[in-house]
């Protein structure tokens, strides 16, 4: 990776901010609620293919994603996706992102669930709630996230999955 996009992804993961949305505990979401989950984009190309759509939509400014919607990163491209306030997720370029759940769960937490098919995004997590979790699908694994900050690297042609930590705690498996 080129030491100008590390530059770029520790800075961008460094500016969070936002609005919290407070949820009444016990209640269900099929899809996140607006301005839930915010794509902006940092660098070059950026598309969104929103569910049950095929033609990807190049994104300039800050849009919402809903469930099940795709975000790509182009050769150039560098987004970031700011949830729960202060949950933050970085892809850099050429990453496949999908968003595959988002709700409050029976114990009173958040479940947010995405995948990754292809690329490299690194992440800071808080989830604000108690019995929140955060999990990320990759082809042929799955991390559970403790709050912490993390990141993968999947190259899907080669086999490559690679979960690191940068602080805090992960189940990888």
């Amino acid at each position: 990776m080129k030491p100008r996009r590390i530059l770029l992804l520790a800075l961008a993961i460094g500016i969070v901010t936002g609005v919290g949305l407070v949820l009444p505990t016990g209640t269900s979401l099929a899809e996140p609620p607006p301005e839930m989950v915010t794509l902006e984009v940092l660098e070059g190309t950026v598309t969104v293919t929103r569910s049950g759509e095929f033609i990807p939509t190049p994104v300039t400014d800050p849009i919402e994603v809903g469930l099940l919607d795709r975000v790509q990163t182009g050769a150039d491209g560098l987004a970031r996706l700011t949830m729960l306030e202060n949950t933050v997720v970085v892809l850099n370029e050429n990453t496949d992102f999908t968003l595959r759940a988002f709700y409050l769960n029976a114990d009173g937490g958040y479940t947010i669930v995405f995948s990754i098919d292809q690329g490299f995004f690194v992440s800071h997590v808080e989830l604000p709630l108690p019995n929140s979790e955060f999990r990320v699908r990759a082809p042929n694994s799955e991390v559970t996230v403790h709050g912490t900050d993390f990141g993968m690297d999947i190259v899907p042609g080669i086999g490559k999955e690679e979960a690191f930590v940068l602080d805090g705690l992960i189940d990888y498996q």
